[in-house]
């Protein structure tokens, strides 16, 4: 319906390595995400937002579908903080983009350099093979 290709997805009952419990488990719930990682060369959270806005441009109509389809969604933002300050500010524009798309954000927040210690763990896992 969004026209559009995922970045990922995940089907209900399908099993994935959960690398936290080192062992395999099955997806609750299918999902259909994109992520603007790798499309926007920033670590600033408002052009990845309006990115993602962007692609979502007169599509409004069809999320509205979806939802009366029972379909949930919402915009997922990671926020890694290096020394614990600071962190995303929005302008007045940006907000009124996301109010029209209808959908949550939410922020899951690390701190000390997590997130780039997740990535080079993963790229260890995988020059390695597991």
């Amino acid at each position: 319906m969004l026209e559009l290709v995922p970045t990922e997805t995940q089907l209900a009952g399908d099993e994935y390595l959960h690398r936290q419990a080192s062992r395999t488990k099955r997806y609750e719930i299918s999902g259909w995400f994109l992520q603007s990682e790798g499309f926007v060369q920033s670590f600033d959270s408002e052009k990845h937002l309006n990115w993602l806005i962007d692609q979502l441009a007169g599509k409004g109509s069809a999320l509205d579908e979806l939802r009366k389809d029972g379909w949930w969604m919402n915009i997922s933002c990671l926020w890694d903080s290096q020394y614990g300050h600071g962190g995303p500010t929005f302008s007045p524009e940006l907000l009124k983009r996301l109010a029209t798309l209808g959908v949550e954000v939410w922020f899951d927040v690390y701190f000390n350099g997590a997130y780039r210690a997740m990535r080079d763990e993963a790229a260890r896992h995988a020059w390695k093979g597991t």
